[in-house]
């Protein structure tokens, strides 16, 4: 079983992730709905420890855009457009998305939660969970080989 030092050390690089997308999101996105929907979350049992990030299944397109092709859920860009306050068609945002791609993605701007991640990657809450985690990889470790080392026989 983890120790606890291990499971609040990842408790905290968890919530630091989501600190510094959130954060990262506020400062480039329209509205921050998504934003509110994220939640995080350790699991741990016999010799692991995860940490999980969830939220909205639209995050892969939060920042840098969406590409033409398929057209948007229209329900999606009327709930956007009332959190924005915009007055325009879904419909016909969603069909201009599904021609021409969003401004985001025209521009060539990066997804909010990939560079949070690689903030995040980079910070003092990551390598705090690694170094909780090495130390008790070596305690274990230093545990077996007192248990099971024995004594050579002379002769």
């Amino acid at each position: 079983m983890p120790s606890s030092a291990t499971i609040q050390a990842v408790a905290l690089a968890m919530y630091d992730l989501q600190r510094i997308i959130t954060a990262e999101g506020r400062m480039r996105a329209t509205t921050g709905g998504i934003f509110d929907n994220i939640t995080t979350g350790v699991a741990h049992g016999t010799g692991f420890v995860t940490g999980q990030l969830e939220t909205d299944d639209y995050w892969r397109w939060v920042g840098n855009g969406r590409g033409p092709g398929k057209m948007p859920p229209v329900d999606s860009i009327a709930a956007w457009v009332a959190r924005a306050g915009i007055a325009a068609s879904p419909w016909a945002i969603a069909k201009s998305i599904a021609k021409r791609g969003t401004r985001n993605f025209r521009q060539g701007k990066t997804n909010i939660f990939s560079d949070g991640i690689d903030k995040w990657e980079d910070g003092a809450s990551i390598a705090a969970a690694e170094d909780a985690a090495g130390r008790e990889l070596e305690d274990a470790a230093i545990d077996v080989l007192r248990t099971n080392l024995k004594p050579r026989a002379n002769g």
